[in-house]
């Protein structure tokens, strides 16, 4: 049986259905409102308790970006030394999302820069909802881009990264709203300054993210969906040439102004980033079926179906869901997979609402869409848990080296992943207390390696050390460290972590020495 054709009559009556569910006098104001907006409403409202319902300590990166964002404001305000160099190798200009998410954490804490992450996601989610609206409800009707949200809004990615304060969230939700834009402006022949917004917005992403430029020419192609129009074939070309040189000279003035160092690390993390173990594509595959399985697949066959009647948007749409994702297999790369897919679901939602849309119009539809639904929303909750889980809980690991840092305000610390604890303590200690166990990360004495730590040990440079052997040093440290006359003093449990705390009791630094120290 042929599937229903929408009408302007279906949304009449779609339109008095929701008003009669209200009492007489809200029926009008019910009306104003429309039910695709309220339905929207309730699916933004469900996507804010999937996301605030994750909890954990700060993340590796969240505590990294956020520690040197008050870093870089106390260096601003006060002089202070910065002797790292972030931009060699953040993926993202230093200079932008930590300094502004310093700000929220200190009005608010970890939760306020999180919360933050959560509105971008949640502009996402009305972006991708808005994007789908504009392509395809006149054909697919008002189910479609209700859909094509919903599967965004629920996919596992999205709801972790909905409660993660880094600048993913809001370099995804820039490029979402660059390409929401993108289509708007085409179809409906709007004016070529929009082009100027585009390219901002999608230059913003980009420097926010590194990453985020490879669905840069994705977005760019979407403002061209006019060209197909004899009377609008050249306005569409010049709104994607507007729109292309906005976005290449916002990002060449950057990079001969303020971000001429973040070069570096642009080319060091995203360019010219190779892995030294990869991880088996069978194995990347695995899990990109397990964080967005269901929604891929979906729209995937989306795509199917929009190739024959419009197999150029299809083509764009379906290369813009898979780009970042196959590129990352590629690579063999599992770092930041999941935030990746996140990115692509914003292209391919609206093919997803092709399909819910297009099953909507059949009598046991809505059956079929909860049924796929509820198969992504349970996904979703599993696999944002035990994404947001993965990483141990340092409120133990803290509550313990505390009390040795207030009694020795001085003391140097080594250890694995020390940035969520130098985070947690950034108002009891300095940055150069702090030394973490990574490859080529500290030098002592002309040595580097496990040489340096070796020689810093003996020599009593580091008074507190806590391992876990998650790194090759510290794994060869830890049976070495009652020679260099530590003391084993805690041990503590985590997610299936255990760290082991030794200290060293010889005198205390005198403050005195703390300027010679910092030297150092």
């Amino acid at each position: 049986m042929a599937a229903p054709t929408y009408t302007p009559a279906t949304e009449s009556i779609w339109r008095m259905s929701f008003a009669s569910l209200f009492p007489p006098r809200y029926r009008d104001y019910a009306l104003k409102i429309g039910y695709d907006r309220f339905l929207l409403t309730l699916v933004l409202a469900f996507q804010t308790l999937t996301s605030l319902r994750l909890a954990n300590t700060a993340f590796q990166d969240e505590a990294l970006y956020l520690y040197y964002g008050h870093w870089q404001r106390s260096a601003w305000a006060s002089g202070t030394e910065i002797f790292t160099h972030p931009e060699s190798f953040f993926s993202g200009a230093p200079q932008l999302y930590p300094v502004f998410g310093s700000y929220l954490d200190s009005v608010g804490g970890l939760q306020l820069a999180r919360s933050f992450s959560l509105l971008c996601m949640l502009s996402a989610t009305i972006a991708v909802y808005w994007a789908t609206r504009t392509l395809f409800k006149d054909e697919y009707g008002p189910a479609a881009p209700l859909t094509a949200a919903l599967t965004f809004s629920l996919a596992a990615p999205v709801i972790f990264l909905g409660n993660f304060a880094t600048y993913d969230a809001p370099s995804f939700a820039l490029i979402a709203w660059a390409t929401a834009l993108a289509i708007w402006s085409a179809t409906r022949k709007k004016s070529l300054w929009w082009s100027l917004v585009i390219g901002g917005l999608l230059a913003l992403a980009v420097a926010l993210k590194y990453a985020s430029a490879i669905q840069v020419p994705i977005t760019l192609l979407l403002t061209l969906l006019g060209i197909n129009d004899r009377e609008y074939r050249w306005r569409s070309l010049q709104r994607g040439l507007l729109a292309g040189l906005t976005f290449i000279g916002i990002l060449g003035v950057s990079a001969l102004t303020w971000a001429r160092a973040d070069l570096q690390g642009l080319i060091a993390t995203t360019l010219d980033r190779q892995m030294r173990d990869p991880t088996p594509v069978l194995t990347l595959v695995q899990a990109i079926g397990t964080w967005a399985g269901v929604a891929l697949a979906i729209m995937l066959i989306g795509g199917i179906m929009l190739l024959r009647t419009r197999p150029v948007l299809a083509l764009v749409l379906v290369v813009g869901t898979f780009i970042a994702i196959t590129y990352q297999v590629a690579s063999g790369d599992l770092t930041s997979l999941h935030k990746h897919i996140a990115l692509g679901l914003i292209f391919g939602a609206a093919l997803a609402g092709i399909v819910l849309g297009k099953i909507s119009r059949y009598r046991l539809g809505p059956i079929v869409i909860s049924g796929a639904l509820w198969l992504v929303f349970v996904t979703g909750l599993a696999q944002s848990r035990d994404l947001y889980e993965a990483w141990p809980n340092t409120n133990g690991l803290v509550e313990t080296i505390e009390p040795s840092l207030e009694a020795n305000p001085y003391m140097r610390t080594v250890g694995d992943i020390p940035e969520p604890v130098q985070y947690a303590l950034r108002d009891q200690s300095q940055p150069w207390q702090w030394m973490g166990t990574y490859e080529g990360s500290f030098s002592y004495a002309g040595l580097t390696g496990i040489e340096a730590y070796q020689r810093a040990l003996a020599d009593n440079y580091f008074q507190l050390a806590y391992f876990n052997g998650s790194s090759a040093i510290s794994a060869q440290l830890l049976g070495e460290m009652p020679s260099y006359g530590f003391e084993k003093t805690a041990t503590v449990e985590s997610n299936g972590s255990t760290w082991t705390i030794w200290q060293r009791f010889d005198p205390n630094i005198d403050p005195a020495d703390l300027e010679e120290i910092a030297a150092q």
